[in-house]
């Protein structure tokens, strides 16, 4: 029996999937004697430490951002994770919002991102309120997306965890922000979320990371739940169906052996 697993689990406290899904698998973890689970995010929470079995779970409210100075240094003081998962958060890169997207590219050598002029022009054509874009707002998202998205891979970069993973939509510019800025890659596995559970929709996610996942990429025409997304909050979109994570969990640890 292996003696301890630490996961670190990165912007995990909005729906909580990667902590719920460990939590709810003790099973996945019998040929382990110990296992540590940190969770990171802005959120906080009344209860911050949960023990099921051999799982020691324990969250830290923590900006998960470049612009926090002391971000290195406040995760060193923790054990060195084996594995992380993350979520960064994803707004500022969607492509949901199509045109009045902030940033619009990333290459290697440019970036395209519109400046205030561009929506306040656009706001002067527009005769239906709700598509008009607040740029302050839109900025702050922005920022907010690559200083977390940048964190990420710095985070991964410091502590060199045996296996990462990083989720996002497949549509997602993070992905080119990553690559294109900060040349960091991996191996990107698309798959449906309704290929783990029915009452999820669709959403073709992308799950990067430096092991090569075998995961479900079937389409189906119905059975599943068309309004998952559309009838959510950010708690509902921001959910991951517990069998893909404990897919990938099986995957990951299965190195271990």
């Amino acid at each position: 029996m292996k003696n301890e697993l630490v996961f670190w689990l990165l912007f995990d406290d909005t729906s909580c999937s990667y902590k719920n899904t460990i939590l709810n698998n003790q099973e996945l973890f019998k040929s382990f004697q110990n296992i540590k689970v940190y969770g990171f995010g802005m959120n906080s929470f009344e209860q911050t430490k949960q023990i099921k079995n051999n799982i020691v779970y324990e969250y830290k409210q923590i900006d998960l951002s470049l612009t926090n100075k002391d971000l290195i240094s406040t995760l060193a003081e923790l054990p060195k994770p084996d594995i992380i998962l993350a979520s960064p958060p994803c707004e500022s890169f969607s492509i949901a919002d199509s045109i009045c997207r902030m940033s619009q590219d990333y290459s290697n050598t440019n970036w395209i991102v519109l400046n205030r002029k561009w929506y306040q022009t656009r706001a002067k054509d527009l005769t239906i309120k709700n598509r008009v874009r607040d740029f302050v707002k839109k900025e702050k998202n922005r920022l907010n997306g690559e200083s977390t998205a940048g964190a990420t891979v710095h985070i991964i970069e410091t502590f060199q965890p045996k296996y990462w993973v990083i989720e996002n939509p497949r549509t997602s510019k993070l992905w080119d922000f990553q690559e294109q800025h900060w040349n960091f890659y991996g191996i990107k596995t698309p798959t449906y979320y309704y290929n783990y559970d029915l009452s999820f929709s669709q959403k073709p996610t992308i799950f990067k990371s430096n092991l090569e996942l075998q995961l479900k990429k079937q389409i189906l025409k119905t059975g599943y739940n068309k309004n998952h997304i559309k009838n959510g909050g950010y708690n509902q979109r921001s959910k991951i169906p517990e069998p893909l994570i404990v897919d990938i969990l099986n995957q990951i640890l299965n190195k271990f052996k």
